[in-house]
This record gives C-alpha cells, sequence and structure tokens, in this order.
C-alpha cells in the first residue's frame, strides 16, 4: 500500500508573473560600444560599455585604455594618449551627473542601468 499526503498538504504553486514582466531587465542590448568609441562620442561608449558588463566593478583605466585604443585609428601612442584623456574627461563628466559611480578608487559602476538604457 503507498502512501501519499494528502493534496491540502502539497506545496502551492509558484505564481507566474505577467507575460510583459518576463524581461530581464539587460533585455534590450546597448549600443556596441565599439561603434561609439570609433565615432568618439566617448560618453555613449562608456555607458555602453558598462551597461555591457551588468553591473559588475569595471577598472577605471582598463575601460578607458580599451575605448582609447578603438577610438585611435593608429597605435600612434600620442594619438592613443589624446583619446584616453579625452575618455577621461568623458568619465569626470558623467561621474559629476551621477551616470557613473566610483567604487574603491580604481572601479566605476552604472548608477542605474535601466534609466541609462532609456537615455541611449
Amino acid at each position: 500500500m503507498i502512501f501519499t499526503t494528502p493534496p491540502a498538504c502539497w506545496p502551492l504553486p509558484k505564481p507566474t508573473p505577467p507575460a510583459n514582466k518576463t524581461l530581464s531587465k539587460w533585455a534590450i542590448p546597448p549600443e556596441d560600444w565599439h561603434d561609439a568609441a570609433r565615432d568618439r562620442r566617448f560618453d555613449h561608449a562608456i555607458i555602453c560599455y558598462l551597461w555591457g558588463r551588468e553591473q559588475e566593478l569595471v577598472p577605471v583605466w582598463t575601460m578607458l585604455n580599451e575605448i582609447a585604443i578603438e577610438a585611435s585609428d593608429t597605435t600612434d601612442r600620442e594619438v592613443v594618449r589624446d583619446m584616453t584623456h579625452r575618455a577621461l574627461m568623458e568619465l569626470k563628466r558623467l561621474r559629476r551627473r551621477r551616470r557613473v559611480l566610483r567604487k574603491r578608487k580604481k572601479y566605476v559602476v552604472l548608477s542605474d542601468p535601466i534609466a541609462e538604457a532609456a537615455k541611449l
């Protein structure tokens, strides 16, 4: 004879969210940061770079150097340094507007990815 628990003791099924709520907050694909860097739109490049990292802490200089290398057409050191400086100025502007937050002096992260997605 097999004994089972009565249906009244079974766990209730978890409610499923409505169809429009099933999308994650990262469902909207960000603009490719490579394209924004090539067009020398450093504010968009920084936001898209950080948005693609899904709220990870990103080292500041790693991000700036990658964006600067992508923005410069050559590997000339002076050009890359100039692009890094321009990207750094845009990062400072984004930090003043609190769109990008600084963490532990060496890292940055987006303040609100959902709001940034709407602005792009």
